[in-house]
């Protein structure tokens, strides 16, 4: 026992002996003082044993036992988790970092991780040099918005140290102060890049030619790089990092200012390419005033190519095809700008596609679109087919062939339907337009009309009234067989109507009752009839809907709404 002034007594004991008292005798401050301190001291050592003995019973169970090789693979994933998008916050992006604060095993498996800091959070300038350092030699995967984040330090120190890099992501900005340091440290990139697999810059400046790319940029050598991205660098085809292992090439110039090849020095970078698999040309294509014109038995193959997008103009889209050969299995994407007629002389210039051209087919054994979406506003058509049985398509699928098209589409000629007529879809089976207007109903009907095997129309954000008018039946006369007399089909395999954001108009009663009109009429002349109607963010205040149904009792209908 340990006894003070006034009688009050507090026990003490040792951890090696439980009896053993501490004694503190005498009186006066002094010996309260030299009593504190002792059992300070005596509280100090027992709490360092409760974590040791806490230490040594986490270090028991499963997750501590497990090897440190398995926690880092379970940290990397956690970090892999987290968002990857540079402008989001940064506690979003580094959520992982709560891993190193379970225990100290964790932390120590962690920190000896070195994979696990190679990705600097450059926006915090304290917490990306600490990454850095924990890195140690690790490769390096370098990410930075100039539009998110200040240039620092650490950055420069980062990007300099070049037989690090595995991965580099740039996107500059005017607002940034280190424009011209990103500049120079790139010019400084002569030498090889042994890891360096994927390569992105891009400059989101106004001023599209601020950055360049020095004429030796990474002639050293890059045996590793599979992915080039430049956006808005106003570089040009010769000082640009080819080489044989490069699989996906993208590059996006200004068009105000684009950096065309001559047809020679395009062909020469292309050769460079064997294995390509993806390649994205925005304003980058050569010139017609500078090409000639290849023979078609003597246009450069690219045997691996699966996706091909160009941006620019017809007449240089023109050029491209007459150069190159594009297999026919690529999903191809076309952003042009032009007048109609240019546009099909392009596809015939392709022989990629499944058009009319010399009345032969070009598209191998799947000869027909079977998968047909159509967007439209006042400026721009875009029309996506897929040859792919729709039923096996999904939002993750890229058409085969995608034309973005700018121009006037509310001309008497109704480019819209002069370029489907260029592409075989017989047995088109699905058909979905996006809003539409200044559409032709009688063009419509007869194309329509045409395409014996529809099953599936789906409208969004149109008249729906003028819709149903095109879906209605009209059944052939005897005579005619199964045309009428301007040779329409009537598609009877038509069984699923799909309506989203529709346009009601004012008597949206009368229209609903157009519907059950057009249902009953399909219904008298099939004797197996069925029909799935889907209606999407359609408002009917007054319970039309509910009518509705009641009106096709008996009828084979499958009706959903989706308020």
């Amino acid at each position: 026992m340990d006894s003070l002034e006034n009688g009050a007594t507090i026990t003490t004991c040792s951890s090696s002996n439980l009896s053993n008292p501490l004694q503190v005798e005498g009186d006066g401050i002094d010996d309260i003082e030299v009593f504190h301190h002792r059992v300070d001291s005596r509280i100090y050592d027992l709490e360092c044993e409760i974590r040791t003995l806490k230490t040594r019973r986490n270090a028991a169970t499963f997750t501590c036992r497990l090897p440190a090789e398995l926690l880092s693979r379970i940290f990397l994933a956690l970090s892999h988790m987290s968002s990857q998008n540079i402008t989001d916050p940064v506690h979003k992006r580094v959520d992982w970092l709560i891993c190193t604060f379970v225990c100290r095993r964790w932390r120590d498996v962690a920190l000896s991780c070195t994979e696990l800091w190679t990705t600097p959070v450059f926006a915090v300038p304290a917490l990306a040099e600490t990454m850095l350092a924990r890195s140690k030699d690790a490769p390096l995967r370098i990410k930075f918005s100039g539009e998110a984040e200040q240039p620092s330090e650490t950055l420069f120190t980062s990007l300099s140290q070049l037989d690090r890099l595995l991965s580099v992501e740039l996107v500059d900005s005017e607002v940034t102060t280190g424009s011209s340091q990103i500049q120079e440290m790139l010019s400084s990139w002569t030498g090889q890049a042994p890891l360096l697999t994927t390569l992105h810059l891009h400059n989101a400046t106004t001023h599209a030619t601020t950055h360049t790319l020095p004429i030796d940029f990474l002639q050293g050598g890059t045996p590793s790089l599979k992915t080039v991205v430049l956006g808005m660098w106003g570089n040009t085809w010769e000082n640009l990092p080819l080489g044989p292992t490069i699989t996906c090439l993208v590059i996006a110039a200004s068009s105000t200012n684009p950096r065309r090849a001559t047809q020679s020095a395009f062909l020469s970078c292309i050769k460079r390419l064997p294995f390509l698999e993806v390649l994205t040309l925005n304003q980058m294509l050569p010139s017609r005033e500078s090409a000639v014109v290849s023979p078609p038995d003597r246009r450069l193959h690219l045997p691996r190519l699966r996706t091909l997008s160009l941006g620019d103009s017809l007449l240089n889209m023109d050029v491209f095809f007459r150069l190159l050969h594009v297999p026919d299995e690529v999903n191809v994407a076309l952003h042009c700008i032009g007048n109609i007629s240019m546009l099909e002389e392009t596809l015939k210039s392709a022989k990629t596609f499944a058009t009319k051209g010399d009345g032969n087919v070009t598209k191998g054994p799947q000869t027909s679109v079977r998968y047909l979406v159509i967007y439209t506003d006042s400026t721009r058509m875009r029309v996506d087919l897929w040859w792919k049985d729709s039923r096996l398509t999904s939002s993750t699928v890229t058409p085969d062939l995608s034309l973005n098209f700018y121009g006037n589409f509310h001309s008497p000629n109704q480019p819209l339907f002069r370029l489907l007529s260029h592409f075989v879809l017989e047995s088109l089976h699905t058909i979905h337009v996006n809003s539409f207007r200044g559409m032709d109903k009688n063009q419509w009907r007869t194309l329509l009309g045409r395409l014996p095997y529809v099953e599936t129309v789906i409208v969004d954000r149109g008249p729906l009234h003028e819709w149903l008018e095109i879906l209605r039946y009209d059944p052939p006369t005897e005579s005619q067989g199964n045309r009428t007399e301007n040779g329409e089909r009537h598609f009877p395999g038509l069984i699923h109507m799909g309506f989203r954001a529709m346009d009601l108009g004012n008597e949206k009663a009368e229209t609903l009752r157009l519907l059950v009109q057009v249902l009953k009429e399909r219904s008298t002349t099939s004797p197996s009839f069925k029909m799935d109607v889907i209606f999407g963010k359609c408002p009917d205040p007054n319970n039309n809907y509910e009518k509705m149904k009641q009106a096709t009792e008996g009828l084979n209908v499958n009706w959903s709404f989706f308020p």
